[in-house]
């Protein structure tokens, strides 16, 4: 293909763009990185891996500090 009337990739697929999508959207910006040519097969799963992970620890802890005001609110008698 002639680079000249070859059309730029969109922002959401460069590099900078797919990072700051992970990094606000989480593992709702796998379409984008998937998609874009800017990484190579490793670094897709790699960054999947450990947006998953991050995700997967980010529920965990956001279950156990409701558990825990929960447990605060019963010992309390406000529920």
């Amino acid at each position: 293909p002639d680079l000249k009337t070859s059309k730029p990739e969109p922002w959401y697929f460069n590099l900078w763009g797919v990072l700051i999508l992970l990094a606000c959207l989480g593992p709702l910006a796998f379409p984008l990185l998937w998609g874009s040519k800017q990484f190579s097969l490793f670094w897709k799963w790699m960054l999947t891996l450990a947006i998953t992970a991050m995700t997967a620890a980010l529920l965990w802890s956001t279950w156990m500090v409701a558990q825990t005001i929960l447990r605060q609110f019963q010992s309390a008698g406000l529920i």
